[in-house]
Parts: C-alpha cells; sequence; structure tokens
C-alpha cells in the first residue's frame, strides 16, 4: 500500500498557517497539510489517525532483525 507524505502542523494563528501552506506549495511537494491550534487537539488527530490506520501510537522498535 503506497503511503502518502503528510505535515501536521501545530499553530494557533490562522495567519501563520496561511503561510505555512503557501510556503509549502511553493516547493511543489505532494504533501497533504494537517493543522490544529494546539498540543492537545494535535494529540486528538493522531489518537484518531491512529485508529484508522495499520500504525498505532505506542512505542515501536525501529531496529533491524
Amino acid at each position: 500500500m503506497p503511503s502518502h507524505s503528510s505535515i501536521l502542523l501545530i499553530e494557533d494563528s490562522p495567519g501563520e498557517c496561511e503561510l505555512f501552506r503557501l510556503a509549502l506549495v511553493q516547493t511543489g511537494l505532494d504533501v497533504a497539510l494537517y493543522t490544529e491550534h494546539d498540543a492537545e487537539a494535535a494529540f486528538y488527530f493522531l489518537e484518531d489517525r491512529a485508529h484508522h490506520s495499520q500504525w498505532s501510537l505506542q512505542a515501536r522498535s525501529f531496529t533491524t532483525p
């Protein structure tokens, strides 16, 4: 299954979010941008994503066997 790159921007200023989005557009990268206004909202966003995907927020080892 191909994965799509994404960025979660945690920023409480709508203007700063828009500046970041415009800068990202200029890079030409094919990246999904998600924004949340604070760390708590970002945690719930990630928790929701974890429940709808194959991965978990629990610690994982990235070493190869």
